[in-house]
């Protein structure tokens, strides 16, 4: 019996040796897997503390993810309080949740981004790893109302990290929409053909455009009135080769 009873001990040591050194391989994985946004060659630093400081981001970065993993359940813990509540309220977001939240020290916009991820991640599995790493920031500004689908799969593919990085390609994106949207708003005025020439020659000349007189460049487009119903083929094509240069000037 005794023999039995140090022999199940010594296999379950085994296993656990086993699941530790995985564990471990799976960590060691994860930090090599983590990319750097941070330039180090730009200091002037020694090899070791280049080295150093390489390692401690990385586990910052490790710990972050850990942290998205612990508010992606924290935020499915909440969807599942709130549907409950759900069902005795007739109110978009029952009042009974928020104090019952509010009662364990959470607030509104905490509770609003952990379910914000927690959403998302069920929403695209394919990119849940990419989500836990996301910071709150970040997620704050992909989950935003206004943040076109275009942006959001940018921020899920890595293209955009940062909060800032998504908040400005949205401003861009919706100024160009709503210049867009103005210039197609055409009244019934006759168009002339020179004033097409004349705005497609300056937008041409790339080196008399910048940022700074887009609005003007605009208000020159928006000049050209007319129902697209009633432009020629031809105008029509014009008129979108001007938009088009319009975004592209926007984008460079």
């Amino acid at each position: 019996m005794a023999i039995n009873r140090l022999s199940k001990m010594k296999k379950r040591y085994e296993e656990i040796q086993v699941d530790d050194i995985g564990l471990g391989k799976l960590v060691r994985d994860d930090i090599r897997s983590l990319e750097s946004n941070f330039d180090y060659d730009s200091l002037n630093l020694e090899i070791e503390d280049k080295n150093f400081l390489i390692e401690y981001e990385k586990n910052l970065m490790l710990q972050g993810k850990r942290i998205g993993e612990i508010a992606c359940a924290i935020g499915e813990t909440l969807e599942n309080a709130r549907s409950i509540f759900k069902r005795y309220s007739t109110e978009d977001e029952p009042v009974n949740f928020a104090t019952w939240y509010k009662a364990m020290g959470f607030n509104k916009d905490q509770v609003y981004l952990f379910r914000g991820r927690f959403k998302l991640a069920l929403e695209k599995p394919e990119y849940k790893e990419n989500i836990l790493k996301l910071s709150d920031a970040t997620i704050k500004e992909a989950i935003n109302k206004k943040t076109p689908e275009t942006i959001m799969k940018k921020v899920l593919e890595g293209e955009l990290k940062t909060a800032k990085e998504v908040k400005e390609q949205r401003e861009k994106t919706l100024e160009i929409d709503n210049m867009k949207s103005r210039a197609l708003d055409f009244t019934n005025e006759e168009i002339q053909d020179t004033q097409i020439i004349d705005i497609d020659k300056s937008i041409e000349i790339k080196e008399e455009i910048d940022c700074s007189n887009l609005l003007e460049l605009e208000k020159r487009i928006l000049k050209v009135k007319k129902s697209l119903k009633n432009l020629s083929n031809e105008d029509l094509k014009k008129v979108d080769k001007l938009l088009k240069a319009l975004e592209n000037i926007i984008k460079d």
